[in-house]
């Protein structure tokens, strides 16, 4: 069982990261669309390939917050599960 002193903190440098990521990828979309505007188009897309990674790590970093989130709610909550809805959580007592 993990406590919420400790989720808490793995789920916020999870979100920190994925922001410092997403800055990242910012810088290179902005530098392929420079290249892309000033019609070096191979270019453009040579320099937007080093996204990809970083799209990844953020998709799998947004995972494991999201884990580690439903871990809190089911240590918090003895005998509730929850099932990740595209709305939002769905429970069951």
């Amino acid at each position: 069982m993990m406590k919420p002193e400790t989720i808490e903190p793995a789920i916020q440098a999870c979100f920190c990261e994925i922001y410092i990521k997403l800055k990242d990828a910012e810088k290179i979309a902005r530098a392929a669309r420079a290249c892309a505007d000033a019609g070096s188009i191979a270019e453009a897309i040579q320099i937007s390939m080093d996204i990809e990674q970083l799209v990844y790590e953020v998709g799998r970093l947004h995972d494991a917050a999201c884990l580690l989130g439903s871990v809190g709610i089911q240590d918090s909550h003895r005998g509730l599960v929850v099932i990740q809805a595209w709305d939002g959580p769905i429970r069951f007592d």
